[in-house]
């Protein structure tokens, strides 16, 4: 259930970074220095400083990605473990 949950935040990061990078960024809607500064105000918090909320966003995402892949290391450690204990009591007649 951990995992899934952390599957499912990654699949919605990696919704919301798709549309950020096709829609986030603005464009001056006039040509004046205030309309400017803000376009460019705007875009580097949004998108275009190492600061920005999209990259926030992607540094967030890494680090669900580092969540489920440790996930499923310990899954798979957990298996072979248990694994070896069926193993074992099997060959010594204790079970199974």
């Amino acid at each position: 259930m951990l995992r899934g949950a952390f599957v499912d935040a990654l699949a919605k990061v990696d919704k919301q970074l798709e549309l950020a990078d096709k829609e986030l960024r603005v464009a001056a809607w006039a040509q004046d220095p205030v309309s400017l500064d803000a376009t460019t105000a705007f875009n580097e918090r949004s998108v275009d400083s190492a600061r920005s909320a999209v990259d926030s966003l992607r540094a967030y995402r890494e680090q669900l990605s580092v969540a489920v892949s440790n996930l499923d290391k310990t899954a798979q450690q957990y298996r072979e473990v248990d694994g070896d204990s069926r193993a074992g009591v099997n060959r010594n007649g204790d079970g199974g």
